[in-house]
């Protein structure tokens, strides 16, 4: 099930007033006011670190498969295997699932024969640049595009409002693709809503964590240049010890894929998203911790999603909304069963979150349930 959205970017509203996204409304009302609150995790344990730790303290027995570097454990207790990690994924991801949610266009038929609200998008080969712009057409609102295999580098674009921006990015995009087998050059075209993208994490019929995926912003102050304030913001980011540093990107790039000159002077109180991957600290931006704050209309939404695919009790759903008190307006916009557990246990806002904690406990009461 889609839905039809109103206008997506801001502008000038009546009389001079300055119209903000719903995601430029987040940024100066949740973020901004703790912009130097950003939390020191000190030392972190990785994804599946956090997993097997938690095991071995709920007495699970870990036995590795495979050779030294093999990332795939059993979990035992008293010689009863109740589960097992491999790699992202624990046995509460059925292999339907982990197949269906790793192609986003099988993704959208799965949450569609499920009535589950969710992003307007289509996958298309790069050969099928046309296709894409009737799309868009059909649409009636601004896309953004982005080579669907996570092993393209750039060729992403946002806010595209007509058939020439949307043609030239296809170009940048099919690039981009270029270098990969010819089944894997596809992009995924999807109606573009600066809303706030948030992560949640289900496990069985909880959410039990979730973070708000915010990306990088400046705020002008009428006297430096986009690009200064850009260097300053990405400084910021790396000086993050708990978190990757961003060494595929710099201010130049950044400002190009907005198409803002890196010499424009930002008004006082101007603010400039510089990115929309929407991917929190995993890529070009923060990730806050909104565990308290999700309606009971959101964690519906979410559970609802993860029932979609049969066999699948825990995992990631990505989720786009108006504003965190507007969850019955949210919607889907990808699952990602293997979804990396430290952005919730390490957000650079907010408190900590352990939804490691409630796959094992999932786990674990599998020999109770037998």
């Amino acid at each position: 099930m889609t839905q039809s959205f109103e206008k997506a970017a801001g502008g000038v509203g009546p009389e001079g007033t300055l119209d903000r996204t719903p995601l430029e409304t987040f940024i100066l009302q949740e973020l901004e006011p703790k912009r130097h609150e950003i939390n020191d995790w000190g030392s972190v344990k990785g994804h599946t670190r956090l997993l097997a730790t938690t095991a071995r303290g709920r007495r699970l027995h870990i036995q590795r498969i495979g050779g030294k570097k093999s990332r795939a454990y059993t979990l035992s207790r008293s010689g009863v295997r109740l589960g097992g990690i491999d790699e992202q994924v624990t046995t509460l991801v059925s292999h339907q699932a982990l197949r269906a949610s790793a192609s986003r266009e099988l993704t959208r038929q799965y949450l569609a024969l499920s009535d589950v609200p969710h992003l307007p998008a289509r996958t298309f080969h790069i050969s099928q640049g046309k296709a894409a712009a009737a799309f868009m057409d059909r649409l009636g609102q601004p896309v953004s595009i982005k080579p669907s295999s996570t092993r393209a580098r750039g060729g992403s674009a946002a806010n595209l409002t007509t058939a020439q921006q949307l043609a030239e990015a296809w170009e940048r995009a099919g690039a981009a693709c270029s270098e990969l087998a010819a089944p894997r050059q596809q992009v995924d075209v999807e109606a573009f809503l600066p809303w706030v993208p948030l992560r949640l994490f289900v496990v069985g019929e909880e959410v039990v964590a979730a973070v708000a995926r915010i990306p990088l912003y400046v705020m002008g102050d009428g006297d430096q240049t986009a690009h200064a304030l850009a260097e300053k913001e990405l400084h910021r980011r790396n000086s993050c010890a708990f978190l990757e540093r961003m060494t595929n990107t710099n201010a130049h790039n950044l400002l190009e894929s907005l198409s803002v000159d890196p010499g424009t002077v930002l008004r006082d109180g101007d603010l400039l998203v510089l990115s929309h991957d929407r991917i929190g600290q995993r890529g070009v931006g923060w990730s806050v911790d909104v565990t308290e704050r999700i309606s009971p209309e959101l964690a519906a939404l979410g559970i609802n999603a993860t029932w979609a695919f049969p066999g699948l009790r825990a995992s990631a759903v990505d989720m786009l909304l108006p504003s965190l008190s507007e969850g019955h307006r949210a919607i889907v916009a990808h699952l990602e069963p293997g979804a990396d557990l430290t952005e919730f246990r390490y957000p650079a806002f907010g408190k900590a979150q352990y939804p490691n904690l409630a796959i094992i406990q999932r786990i674990s009461e599998a020999q109770s349930r037998e």
